[in-house]
C-alpha cells in the first residue's frame, strides 16, 4: 500500500512533466502490486493503458516489454494461449532489434509456460536457447533452477542438483530467486528419499519469514512442509501446519489446490473422519481435473505453428532456391559444354576432359537436388509418426490418470460401505461390483498398455517385444522366437518404430491369418538388424501387401520407410516378412 501510494505521486509528477518513460515504470510496478495483492483484473487494465501508451509514443522496446509482463499476469490468472501467442510477439521483435538480453528473458519466460503445461521437452529447448542467447542475465540464472524442475520430473534426479546448485551459485544476487530454487531442491531430495533432509531445508527457509505473514510464498512454503510431514507420519505436527495455512492463497492455483487437498485427505482418514476426508478429496479431484482440462484445451500447437510457420518457409524457399539455382547450372553447362563442343572441335583431348568435368558437376547437382527433396519428405515424415506417438502417449495418461483412479477410488468407497454397513454383505452388492470394476480396471489398462507400452521404457525393447507375444499365446497360437539382437539396439526413435512395426504385424497375425505357430527371429549382419516375421497362416502374396491400403498396412510402410529401411514379402508356407533395418 505504501509503494503504491509513492507510485501515484510519482505519475502524477511524470504525467505533468510529460516523462513519458518514468510514467510507464510507474504503470509496470503498480500492476505488479495489483498483481501481488491477486487483483488480476485490476492489474490487466494498468498494463494494457501502459502498452497503449508506449505505442502511442513510439517506445518500441518498451512497448513489448511491458507485453512481456503481461504475459506473465495472463499466464498466472491461467489464460495460457493469450501469454504464449504474447511473449512469442515479443520474443519476435527482440530478435528484430537484436536485443539478446531481453529475448533471453522472453525464451525463458516462454519455458515456464511449457514447464507449466507438462511439455518438457519443448521447455528444456527454450531454456537452453535462452541460455545460448546471453548468459549473465536473471532470466538466464532462472534458466538453469528450470532445467533442473524438468530433470528432477524426468527423475533424472542428479541432473537436476547439478542444474539446481549451479543455479543457486550464479543467482547469490537475487535473494527471492533463491529462496525458491531451495525449495525445489528440497523437492529433489526428497524424491531421492532423504525427506528429513528436504524438512530441514523447508523449516530454515520458513524461519525467515514473520510469523502470521501475508505473503502468497509463505502459504505454499507452510503446505510443503505440511506434505513433508505427512510422509514422515508425523501427523499432529502435519495437522497444526494445514490449519494454519490461508485457504483464500493455496486454493487460487490448481497446483497448490491438488496438495491441499492431498494432505487433507490423508489426515482425515487418519483421524476417520470420513466426511471431511471426502471434502479434501473432492478439493484434491477438482484441481486435478482443472489442471486436465486447461492442458487439453491449451491451443499451443497452433500458436507455436503460427510464430515457427516463417522458419520452415525461409528453409523451403531457401531448398527451392537452390533446386532453381542448380537446375540454371544444368542448363548453363550444358549450352557451354555444346559451345566448346563447336569451337574446339579439333582439340579433342581437351573437349573430352571438359565433358567429363561438366558431366562430373551436373551429377553432384542431380545428387544434391535429390537429397533436398529427401530431406522434405524425411522432415515431414518424421513430424507425422512423432505426432502419433505424442498422442498415444495423451490417450494412455488419459485412460490411466482419470478412469484408472476413479475406478480404484469407487472400490475403496465400495469396500468401505460393506465394511461399515452388515447388511449389504448379505446382498453381495460390493463383491458383484468390484468384479466388474477389476475388469474395467484390466481394460483400461490393455488399452492403454497398447497405446504407449511401459515396458518399453522400463524393461527395454526385448522384453516388450516378448510382451507382444504374449498376445499370440493368449490367442492359441505357438510363438518360436529368437530375439537377442535387439538388445544391441539404444536408438530411442528406432526402438519405438521397431516395436509398433511387431505390434501391428502381431496384431494382423491375430486377426487375419488363422495360423497356430509364429516364429519371430531377429539377427544383427554387420550394420543392419534383419527381421523376420512367419506364421503358417493363409499367406498374403506380394501384390496383395503392395495394394493394401488399411491404416495397420500403412502405418507398418511408413515406419519401415522412416527407418531406411526394406521390407520384402517372401514366397513361403503362409505369410513371411523380412525387414532389413539399418542401425546408423
Amino acid at each position: 500500500d505504501k509503494a503504491q501510494e509513492a507510485l501515484n505521486k510519482s505519475a502524477a509528477i511524470a504525467t505533468k512533466a510529460k516523462q513519458y518513460k518514468t510514467l510507464l515504470e510507474t504503470k509496470n510496478l503498480s500492476s505488479r502490486i495489483f498483481k501481488e495483492k491477486g487483483n488480476y483484473k485490476q492489474a490487466e487494465i494498468i498494463m494494457r493503458d501502459a502498452i497503449a501508451l508506449a505505442k502511442k509514443q513510439k517506445l518500441k522496446k518498451t512497448q513489448h516489454q511491458l507485453e512481456d509482463n503481461l504475459a506473465n499476469s495472463l499466464f498466472d490468472q491461467g489464460r495460457k494461449d493469450e501469454a504464449l501467442a504474447l511473449k512469442m510477439n515479443a520474443l519476435k521483435a527482440f530478435e528484430e532489434m537484436g536485443d539478446t538480453v531481453s529475448a533471453a528473458i522472453t525464451q525463458s519466460g516462454i519455458g515456464v509456460i511449457y514447464l507449466e503445461s507438462g511439455l518438457l521437452e519443448k521447455a528444456k529447448y527454450r531454456f537452453y536457447k535462452s541460455i545460448k542467447m546471453d548468459k549473465k542475465s536473471i532470466g538466464n540464472i532462472e534458466s538453469y533452477g528450470n532445467l533442473g524442475i524438468i530433470y528432477s520430473q524426468q527423475k533424472k534426479l542428479d541432473s537436476a542438483l547439478y542444474f539446481m546448485q549451479l543455479a543457486d551459485k550464479l543467482g547469490k544476487d537475487y535473494p527471492s530467486f533463491i529462496i525458491k530454487n531451495k525449495v525445489y531442491m528440497a523437492e529433489v531430495y526428497r524424491e531421492k528419499g532423504d525427506i528429513q533432509k528436504a524438512l530441514t531445508m523447508l523449516l530454515e527457509i520458513e524461519s525467515n519469514y514473520q510469523e502470521n505473514s501475508e505473503e502468497r510464498d509463505y502459504q505454499h512454503y507452510k503446505l510443503r512442509i505440511a506434505e513433508y510431514y505427512t510422509e514422515l507420519n508425523n501427523w499432529e505436527k502435519a495437522q497444526e501446519y494445514l490449519m494454519g495455512i490461508d485457504t483464500s492463497v493455496v486454493l487460487n492455483k490448481n497446483l497448490y489446490k491438488k496438495s491441499y487437498g492431498y494432505v487433507g485427505h490423508q489426515l482425515q482418514l487418519k483421524r476417520k473422519d470420513y466426511k471431511e476426508a471426502l471434502r479434501y478429496y473432492t478439493i484434491y479431484r477438482d484441481a486435478i481435473d482443472s489442471m486436465e482440462n486447461a492442458r487439453i484445451d491449451s491451443n499451443f500447437t497452433e500458436i507455436e505453428s503460427k510464430y515457427e510457420l516463417s522458419e520452415k518457409r525461409a528453409t523451403i524457399s531457401t531448398q527451392k532456391l537452390k533446386i532453381r539455382n542448380y537446375s540454371l547450372a544444368f542448363v548453363i553447362a550444358a549450352s557451354l559444354l555444346l559451345l566448346i563442343g563447336l569451337l574446339f572441335f579439333g582439340y579433342r583431348r581437351k573437349t573430352i576432359f571438359e565433358k567429363r568435368i561438366t558431366k562430373e558437376k551436373t551429377e553432384k547437382q542431380k545428387i544434391e537436388i535429390e537429397n533436398l527433396t529427401k530431406e522434405n519428405k524425411i522432415i515431414s515424415m518424421q513430424s507425422m509418426i512423432e505426432g502419433q506417438e505424442e498422442e498415444r502417449k495423451r490417450i494412455a495418461r488419459d485412460l490411466h490418470d482419470n478412469i484408472g483412479t476413479l475406478m480404484s477410488s469407487i472400490k475403496m468407497k465400495v469396500l468401505s460401505i460393506q465394511r461399515e454397513v452388515q447388511n449389504l454383505e448379505k446382498m453381495n452388492i460390493a463383491t458383484e461390483l468390484d468384479a466388474m470394476i477389476d475388469s474395467a480396471s484390466q481394460q483400461v489398462r490393455r488399452i492403454s498398455y497398447s497405446m504407449t507400452p511401459v515396458a518399453l521404457d522400463i524393461s527395454g525393447l526385448t522384453h516388450a517385444i516378448k510382451d507382444l507375444g504374449l498376445q499370440l499365446t493368449q490367442n492359441d497360437i505357438e510363438l518360436h522366437a529368437n530375439i537377442n539382437a535387439l538388445d544391441e539396439v539404444d536408438d530411442k526413435k528406432i526402438s519405438i518404430n521397431i516395436y509398433r512395426i511387431l505390434q501391428e504385424l502381431i496384431q494382423n497375425i491375430v486377426k487375419h491369418s488363422k495360423a497356430s505357430e509364429v516364429s519371430i527371429d531377429i539377427s544383427r549382419k554387420e550394420n543392419d538388424l534383419i527381421m523376420r516375421v512367419r506364421d503358417n497362416g493363409v499367406g498374403m502374396t506380394e501384390d496383395q501387401w503392395e495394394q493394401a491400403k488399411s491404416i495397420g498396412a500403412n502405418n507398418i510402410k511408413s515406419r519401415v520407410n522412416y527407418l531406411n529401411g526394406e521390407l520384402k514379402i517372401i514366397t513361403d508356407i503362409g505369410t513371411h516378412f523380412k525387414i532389413t533395418i539399418p542401425l546408423s
